[in-house]
């Protein structure tokens, strides 16, 4: 799920206010200035992901291993999304009963997607899967 949230992270990013005047990567920022950053950018960032618009779920038991705290989908520190947990615990029991009771297909097998960033991260057009219950 990892690397879902990496690739696909559901929120634009976030919004922080300096607390105190400090640089970045060679800029000044003044205090009380308002910083953004963007997750999917962060998330996707060659320097911290080699291929890093290429699905790789095994990079977070290679080359990534140790690096989960540099996936920006919540957020970092002490600032990060009070429901980062509940979130991350829904999403492994959904994903847990479709893998175990059903089998599915995307009606379209080559659809392109595009996507829309604002207010959260979504395809432009509606994705068609095609669901079947398991017989036990």
């Amino acid at each position: 799920m990892l690397e879902v949230e990496r690739l696909w992270p559901p929120f634009f990013g976030g919004r922080r206010l300096c607390s105190q005047a400090c640089q970045v990567g060679g800029y000044k920022v003044p205090k009380d200035y308002g910083a953004a950053y963007v997750a999917s950018c962060a998330n996707q960032d060659p320097i911290c992901f080699a291929n890093p618009h290429k699905f790789q779920p095994e990079r977070w038991q290679t080359s990534n291993s140790g690096d989960r705290e540099k996936v920006l989908t919540y957020g970092s520190g002490p600032r990060q999304c009070v429901g980062k947990n509940l979130a991350q615990q829904l999403l492994r029991e959904c994903a847990r009963q479709l893998l175990t009771n059903y089998s599915w297909e995307m009606a379209e097998a080559d659809e392109t997607l595009d996507y829309k960033i604002l207010p959260v991260l979504r395809p432009v057009k509606d994705v068609q899967a095609v669901f079947r219950r398991k017989q036990n």
